[in-house]
């Protein structure tokens, strides 16, 4: 696959939260009997309320229906932050969303894809960057955006079904990778498409990839790697590897996707298929 040179991003992130919970109770009744004088013997008053109350609790507590579970949203994957001027991003977030075609993140949400235009070489040009089409990938969506001076480099799919326990699969497709351009003055950053390969082994649970970088000064391939847990990979780069997280997508874990990064060098998102 050709290595293509795309556009210049300008870049700041902000992230910010929040969550909320709360309860209460019901204190119970006083008995309306009268109170019987002190004295050594047991008392032989029996109550009547108390016990007739704790049953009607109990069943209309029974009569209740039970609480019910939300199911997980059908699409999940990671995004970066903290990429702008001079830093290629800092962490990987995971998110969810209800559908392929929408990035949901902390306080909004993106369309992946625009109907008003025809791709050019398998990507969408969304705003100041670019999204995979489906000419390659179906369950799959990576990709580099900027949204209100707000830069997300993220990958996303449809949760893997039959994930494959044992065996071994190859998987070919595309980076894009995120890197400050230094001939700039202004230290900002470039994104350019790469090809990249993975080779999963469910059995020793292991995923090794590699990727292109002549577009940095790179001689060869980049080889990274990755423990698989259930349908997710990750590994953590440390202060000089290269951290990947991402996850298998589809049926029988026909695609994966995920994002890297390596601190001070770049960063990226990645989709490729499983090979016949």
């Amino acid at each position: 696959m050709k290595t293509l040179k795309l556009t210049v991003l300008s870049l700041s992130l902000i992230l910010t939260s929040c969550s909320s919970g709360g309860g209460g109770g019901a204190p119970a009744s006083a008995s309306s009997q009268p109170t019987a004088t002190a004295s050594n013997q047991p008392s032989s008053n029996s109550p009547s309320n108390p016990a007739t109350d704790l049953v009607n609790d109990s069943e209309q507590q029974d009569s209740q229906p039970p609480p019910t579970t939300a199911s997980p949203k059908p699409v999940h994957g990671y995004y970066l932050v903290g990429a702008k001027r001079d830093n290629v991003g800092i962490t990987a977030f995971t998110l969810t969303s209800d559908r392929l075609e929408i990035l949901d993140h902390f306080g909004g949400s993106i369309p992946l894809s625009d109907p008003t235009q025809s791709p050019t070489d398998g990507y969408y040009k969304i705003g100041k960057g670019i999204v995979n089409d489906n000419s390659l990938l179906k369950e799959t969506k990576f990709g580099v955006v900027e949204n209100d001076r707000q830069v997300y480099i993220f990958s996303q799919g449809n949760r893997a079904t039959g994930m494959p326990v044992s065996g071994t699969a190859s998987y070919t497709g595309e980076a894009i990778l995120v890197a400050v351009d230094k001939e700039d003055e202004f230290k900002r950053l470039n994104y350019f498409t790469t090809p990249v390969k993975f080779n999963a082994d469910f059995g020793q649970k292991q995923l090794i990839g590699s990727l292109q970088l002549m577009e940095l000064g790179a001689d060869g391939n980049v080889v990274f790697d990755a423990e698989i847990n259930g349908d997710k990979f990750s590994k953590w780069g440390g202060f000089d590897g290269i951290q990947v997280d991402g996850a298998f997508y589809g049926n029988n874990a026909s695609e994966l996707g995920g994002v890297l990064l390596k601190r001070d060098a770049f960063s990226g998102s990645f989709g490729a298929k499983k090979d016949d």
